[in-house]
């Protein structure tokens, strides 16, 4: 059975926070998989608010709009201002995509960092259940790869100050996902309630 815990709307993020700290102080040198976008985005003022530190660790992407380098609504750009340039210290090692070669090629060399290891993954879940930009139906066996965005995914983009929709991405597959030693999956607001329910009984 896999373990879900509620946590009120006022402390969810500082909750996760503290979490993460505890986490990075026993192991600094975790490897770690984030995310980026609306849900992620409080943890991390939390956990930079707080002093935590990514000094010693490494950070892999979890995915990536096909969008011009500096583009607002690029994950890299979003890692980048909501955690990255508020840390007193950089990580380690930050692992990006590069959307400027070909995107097996990219994908390639994303699977060779996960298969380095990565212990924790923190992921989010989509209006249409997707996690990552494993769009519904992916198998449950995908590896990292260029997928074609949902209307919902692409139109959404819109919100991080994209200029423009994006119609594909790059992202870890569920089954590349799967391999992480430990997966927190993020889900608030009212307006996830039925995805949520679908993607734990549906």
């Amino acid at each position: 059975m896999v373990p879900i815990e509620v946590v009120p709307a006022d402390r969810w993020a500082d909750t996760v926070a503290g979490r993460l700290a505890d986490r990075l102080s026993d192991r600094p040198s975790l490897r770690l998989c984030l995310p980026t976008g609306s849900t992620p985005a409080p943890v991390y003022a939390a956990f930079a608010a707080h002093g935590g530190s990514m000094a010693d660790a490494t950070i892999l992407l979890l995915d990536e709009f096909v969008l011009p380098p500096g583009s607002a609504g690029r994950c890299d750009v979003m890692l980048e201002r909501d955690l990255l340039q508020r840390l007193e210290r950089p990580p380690k090692d930050v692992v990006v995509w590069d959307t400027t070669i070909d995107p097996g090629e990219a994908s390639i060399a994303m699977e060779r960092e996960v298969a380095a290891g990565l212990d924790l993954a923190i992921l989010g879940l989509g209006t249409n259940g997707h996690v990552g930009i494993n769009e519904p139906g992916s198998p449950a066996d995908s590896r990292s790869r260029l997928v074609e965005l949902a209307p919902s995914t692409a139109d959404g983009v819109l919100a991080y100050g994209a200029e423009q929709v994006p119609t594909h991405g790059l992202t870890l597959g569920i089954g590349t996902l799967l391999d992480a030693h430990e997966i927190w999956l993020l889900v608030t607001g009212a307006h996830k309630r039925t995805v949520l329910e679908q993607a734990l009984h549906g």
